[in-house]
């Protein structure tokens, strides 16, 4: 699964389509709505991709805030904490196997092929990153979108 967002009024290629798929989106999204100011109806449902829309006025001020942000050194500065905090969360039990590190069913018999065996496996967490190289793209996109749609 995915997020595809098409442009509006595409300015250029760049403006005209972005993905990305639902672990590298969002993160980005959590970002975006917490440091850009977004009209309410504007700002529900980017966790959904089921249509929302987004104005060319929001998508240039997206852009805006966004490169301030980059030029600052804030993007960077949430970058490396966010890879600090997903580099502290403890191993959890393997749900496929219950912590046995051994599995019985009618796909494995032995070694549970989640967990290898260890019957831990990464925080579900750690499968979303952050990258200012990400933001970059995506405000790059919102300044020659002409507004998007979130699909």
């Amino acid at each position: 699964m995915g997020f595809d967002l098409f442009g509006i009024r595409a300015k250029s290629e760049r403006g005209a389509y972005f993905r990305n798929n639902v672990w590298w989106w969002r993160p980005l999204a959590e970002y975006v709505l917490s440091n850009v100011d977004i009209p309410d109806e504007e700002a529900q449902n980017w966790q959904y991709n089921d249509g929302t829309v987004v104005s060319e006025e929001t998508a240039l001020r997206i852009a805006d805030t966004l490169e301030s942000l980059i030029a600052q050194g804030h993007t960077r500065r949430h970058q490396e904490q966010h890879r600090r905090r997903l580099a502290r969360l403890p191993l959890v039990e393997c749900e496929i196997c219950q912590g046995l590190g051994m599995r019985n069913d009618n796909i494995v018999k032995g070694t549970c092929n989640a967990c290898g065996g260890k019957g831990k496996v990464r925080h579900w967490d750690t499968h979303y990153p952050f990258e200012v190289e990400n933001v970059r793209e995506f405000a790059q996109f919102c300044q020659d979108s002409g507004g998007f749609k979130i699909c």
